[in-house]
């Protein structure tokens, strides 16, 4: 199989440039230590694994040793496992003044993170990986920072192919991750049976917090049915037949294991009545479609709830797009107490660019009208949209548009 160029690349050597460690997290098998190998081709920087036991025990008692065989520069490869190491690899970059000795990566566990921000300080910096990207899976990446202004996305259409709805969906059912790229549709099933009973549930177990796999996979199969809903643990307990306790500790372990992303709502003192809860998403629409059984990209279209793989399709693509933006740009959702929702709120600063999310090619152009619930003074209300499976972007009025989703 051929390397597939990351988006994340260029963030990465920037950062590999200007401090001595560049963690990368990320779920299993989107591709973090492929990058890290092939950007270290023709360069002498060693591999290893903290999910190998030798090393990990190495690493956990005798550091000094660990790093008398593994010299840096190097990649440590579940870094997660050893958290103690942190410590060493502080000392050796407080002792050295090279850029660029140590790329870790692991799962996007928060206390790992907070772990490595507070014992390395400085020195360190986090990225965060998905897995690919409409534009990476199509090799057309782009060069500046997604521009919601209607001029900036109809330049931008005129470098990328249409695609029909069908297409659209085909990306949704297969998923995001590289190896699914040259897998044929039947063989779709067996790859992720081997990845949910070999990795997933592997991962599940070490973590020491699920003791029966069985309901782990009610669970599982829990948030896949509620994606795009507004989270509840008592619904999602109730549906896996366990506590509200335990439901929290399980839904933490899949944010930790970076297979659920939770989208933040969007909070403004001036706004009365807005829902404070999360919305739930899982990272890989391949993987959550293969939970919920559809078979086909056709089936899964034509489904009832084909709108909310959409919905969540496009969510993750806008996550992958804003995810190591250096400037102050977030990714929220509106929802009042009288079910207005607006489904993606990009705020850049006190700039607000909101965004509708509809399946169709040919949506109701007065989604928009709800845009207004989004206006207090503090804010500034930039252009927006529909973002659905149209072929070409469209102007409604001054500063709303229909956004073709392919060209995200």
């Amino acid at each position: 199989m051929e390397y597939i160029s990351r988006s994340i690349e260029e963030d990465f050597l920037n950062a590999n440039r200007t401090h001595k460690v560049v963690l990368v997290v990320g779920a299993d098998q989107i591709g973090k230590t492929t990058m890290m190998k092939h950007l270290s081709q023709g360069k002498k920087r060693i591999y290893v694994s903290l999910d190998d036991l030798h090393p990990r025990t190495l690493a956990d008692t005798e550091p000094d040793l660990f790093f008398e065989i593994f010299k840096p520069p190097i990649i440590i490869d579940e870094a997660h496992f050893s958290p103690s190491i942190l410590h060493k690899i502080r000392e050796i970059c407080e002792d050295s003044d090279e850029t660029g000795l140590f790329w870790l990566a692991s799962p996007p566990k928060a206390s790992f993170i907070d772990e490595v921000k507070s014992v390395i300080g400085e020195n360190a910096v986090v990225l965060k990986m998905y897995g690919l990207s409409l534009r990476e899976k199509e090799q057309l990446l782009m060069s500046s920072p997604l521009d919601f202004s209607y001029e900036a996305m109809n330049n931008r259409e005129q470098c990328i192919p249409a695609k029909s709805a069908l297409d659209i969906f085909c990306s949704i059912w297969q998923g995001d991750v590289p190896k699914m790229i040259d897998v044929r549709q039947e063989d779709k099933a067996k790859y992720f049976w081997h990845y949910f009973y070999e990795s997933l549930m592997h991962q599940v177990q070490q973590s020491k917090k699920v003791a029966r796999l069985t309901e782990f996979s009610d669970f599982l199969a829990a948030c896949a049915v509620n994606i795009c809903k507004v989270l509840s643990v008592r619904r999602l307990a109730l549906a896996a037949g366990i506590s509200c306790p335990t439901a929290t500790c399980w839904l933490n372990l899949l944010i930790d294991l970076g297979i659920i992303y939770l989208l933040e709502p969007y909070e403004d003192d001036e706004l009365p009545h807005l829902i404070r809860k999360p919305k739930l998403y899982f990272t890989d629409t391949g993987l959550c479609s293969y939970i919920s059984n559809w078979k086909t990209p056709k089936a899964l279209m034509s489904g009832k709830e084909g709108a909310d793989y959409f919905e969540n399709f496009v969510i993750m693509e806008l996550v992958k797009q804003l995810a190591n933006r250096t400037d102050d740009v977030k990714l929220r959702f509106f929802r009042n107490s009288s079910s207005v929702e607006v489904d993606a709120v990009i705020v850049e600063g006190n700039v607000l660019y909101p965004f509708e999310i509809k399946k169709t090619a040919a949506p109701a152009e007065s989604e928009t009208k709800k845009f207004h619930f989004l206006e207090s003074k503090s804010i500034v209300r930039g252009s927006g949209g529909i973002i659905c499976t149209c072929r070409k972007t469209k102007q409604l009025d001054k500063k709303d548009y229909l956004l073709p989703c392919h060209i995200l």
